[in-house]
């Protein structure tokens, strides 16, 4: 995983060759990057706050992001991201509200455990718009459904198995 990010990030690469001398937890190393994996594209038409909640859920996903690891704060991420403090701020109140991160007054901003406790029908009323979204694009593009459902089960598999 850590050659996967050094790849894509040369000074995070150099980071580890110049300073990694194994005594450092790799997911903390990673984590002073993190904000620099974000990428964000202003002109998709896709709200700046919900490409980063996005992009967040899935760095937890993939494993980039664990319990207790520390977010950006929100005037450093919004400096690195060049955007508006209160766009980050209301993408980390959305995440924190969804259970999948938590905030520690004048502590920081961490990812919350991996199990927020919701009951299936509220994770099913989060997914629905998703679905419908996928199931609007695949009509448009004309795949078969069993194409659609393969490929979210790659999807899933590609996150680790992780269901």
């Amino acid at each position: 995983m850590v050659r996967v990010w050094a790849s894509l990030r040369p000074e995070l690469d150099r980071f580890l060759h110049n300073w990694y001398d194994g005594t450092v937890d790799l997911s903390t190393v990673l984590l002073c990057y993190y904000s620099m994996l974000l990428h964000i594209n202003t002109s998709s038409g896709f709200p700046v706050y919900l490409q980063i909640e996005a992009q967040v859920k899935q760095a937890i996903a993939a494993g980039a992001l664990q319990q207790d690891n520390a977010l950006p704060s929100v005037r450093k991420l919004a400096t690195q991201l060049r955007v508006n403090p209160n766009t980050v701020a209301k993408a980390y109140q959305n995440l924190e509200r969804e259970g999948v991160i938590r905030t520690v007054p004048g502590g920081g901003t961490y990812v919350a455990d991996n199990s927020p406790g919701l009951l299936k029908s509220e994770k099913v009323r989060r997914l629905r718009p998703v679905a419908r979204q996928l199931a609007v694009e695949s009509t448009q593009l004309r795949l078969a459904s069993g194409d659609v459902v393969k490929l979210v089960e790659d999807e899933l598999d590609g996150l680790g198995g992780k269901r």
